[in-house]
């Protein structure tokens, strides 16, 4: 489930998302880290995130902002969770440096660069590092996760699929991430200071 940040003060809706807070990741302090701002658009906070698409938004909607997700109010938490769950598949995802992975369009998306195109199967590759990091993932997590334990499958075949997408990453400027061999694994590192072509 995608992380979401509660920008709000409005008591009605942080009532209904407090028992959501089990299955839904809850940011209360990390907000950068957050891959949405939930905000109540009777009462919106103050600062906003420089990107309009991660909000969602329950009620009306300000002036001038598209959120990723619109919700009547009042907040229907079976709604909410219905609604991130779609999201999680389809909604672009921030990495660092400007850069968002779009699971719909299997691209890496940046404003100043040309898309970086992804195989199905990179795809998932990216998504499942993604979804561990800042720790690495074993080659045999990987099997499981993107080939299901295919026996024809080997570790070669891991191995050949993270040399291409290390290459498309590493080519990209600026470089969105690098994937680092780690332990019997892979690691991905994301930084929002990495130099172009280091």
């Amino acid at each position: 489930m995608p992380r979401v940040f509660i920008a709000t003060t409005s008591d009605p809706v942080r009532r209904v998302l407090a028992p959501l807070c089990a299955e839904v990741p809850c940011e209360e302090g990390e907000k950068n880290e957050a891959d949405f701002w939930l905000l109540d658009g009777h009462h919106p906070p103050v600062s906003m995130p420089p990107d309009s698409a991660r909000l969602l938004v329950v009620g009306p909607v300000p002036a001038g902002l598209t959120p990723a997700l619109h919700l009547t109010s009042p907040l229907r938490p079976e709604i909410l969770v219905a609604e991130l769950r779609k999201l999680a598949g389809s909604a672009r995802v921030m990495l660092a440096a400007g850069w968002y992975l779009d699971a719909a369009q299997r691209q890496l998306l940046h404003a100043e660069s040309e898309p970086v195109h992804l195989t199905e199967k990179e795809m998932l590759l990216l998504q499942a590092l993604l979804a561990v990091t800042p720790v690495g993932i074993s080659r045999e997590a990987l099997l499981k996760k993107v080939w299901a334990y295919d026996e024809e499958v080997t570790s070669h075949t891991v191995e050949t699929h993270i040399y291409r997408l290390r290459h498309k990453c590493e080519s990209a400027l600026p470089r969105p991430c690098e994937i680092l061999t780690d332990a019997g694994g892979y690691r991905l590192v994301i930084s929002p200071s990495a130099a172009p072509g280091k």
